[in-house]
């Protein structure tokens, strides 16, 4: 429960990210008996908007996005509670969650929602890029793209768009 409220915290700041992480996160297999302490990584320094390029994510389409996902709301805080409360705390061997967003400028957002460690037998972690523009209707999502960590032995170690096999 406070993981959730402070995360809404942020979310409101919109100049902090902060990305939940275990301290044996490199483990995938952490037992039930594990030593579980969640530290907060102030990560102000780092600028999503611009440390990754939409050309670096695997393109999935806007309709295709939001009727999988029911968004009906589009705007970028929404959007990203949203999807973080789909992901958050499911599934054994999860290591973290984090959202993200920022506003490179008046009238643009980002939206990072990052899974680590998730239950599944090729993807290891999987992290979604939406961005918006603000027109005088609102916000509009404008596209949408994907990237992934394989487990070992199934595809690429690093984020990358390729899916796992």
């Amino acid at each position: 429960m406070f993981k959730y409220l402070a995360l809404l915290g942020l979310v409101v700041s919109t100049t902090w990210a902060c990305t939940p992480t275990q301290t044996n996160a490199e483990n995938n297999n952490i037992p039930d008996n594990a030593n579980t302490e969640t530290e907060v990584v102030d990560n102000s320094e780092i600028d999503i908007a611009e440390s990754t390029s939409m050309a670096d994510f695997r393109e999935i389409d806007l309709q295709t996005f939001q009727e999988r996902y029911n968004l009906t709301t589009i705007t970028p805080q929404a959007v990203g509670i949203d999807l973080f409360e789909r992901f958050a705390g499911g599934g054994e061997g999860r290591n973290s969650e984090s959202l993200s967003i920022e506003y490179p400028s008046w009238d643009s957002a980002v939206v990072m929602v990052t899974i680590r460690g998730l239950a599944d037998t090729s993807v290891n972690s999987e992290r979604f890029r939406i961005e918006f523009e603000q027109n005088e209707q609102g916000w509009d999502m404008v596209s949408v793209g994907a990237q992934y960590i394989c487990q070992l032995g199934r595809g690429q170690q690093d984020w990358e768009a390729d899916l796992c096999s």
